[in-house]
């Protein structure tokens, strides 16, 4: 579930793999993305007027059958992959609307590195790459 407020991101929380049914897991996504998401401050009633929601309704992951980060970005189509990236105990994912912010594929893999709590320029031995698509309501 994510959230914005005048274009710009407000939160964004939601689950890799379906753990509850999914009206469940939005509902409770959405109330997280408000006022759990830790990069923001909670959402205030003031900006509940301002606010647009969309929910991402993820594919199943297809891991990634890549030797190393160059093969990754060269993989990867702009615009319709969605990344799941996890290695040396660190997990991050980037739904496909990030590529609107992140053309480059290279700066979208390594962004992604950061978000995970990775160095850009890291590359663990037992990194995986799973690819997914969306379909976006809202």
């Amino acid at each position: 579930v994510t959230l914005e407020k005048g274009g710009q991101l407000r939160g964004c929380i939601g689950s890799y793999e379906p753990v509850n049914p999914l009206v469940r897991d939005v509902v409770q996504n959405a109330w997280k993305a408000g006022f759990r998401d830790p990069r923001f401050k909670p959402v205030s009633s003031d900006e509940l007027a301002d606010l647009t929601l969309s929910i991402s309704l993820l594919s199943t992951p297809r891991i990634m059958s890549i030797s190393g980060e160059q093969e990754l970005i060269d993989t990867l189509v702009p615009g319709r992959d969605g990344l799941i990236l996890a290695g040396a105990g660190k997990k991050a994912i980037f739904l496909p609307k990030v590529w609107t912010s992140l053309p480059d594929p290279r700066q979208f893999v390594r962004q992604l590195k950061l978000k995970a709590g990775l160095a850009a320029d890291a590359w663990p031995a037992d990194m995986k790459a799973a690819r997914y698509t969306v379909e976006t309501i809202g």
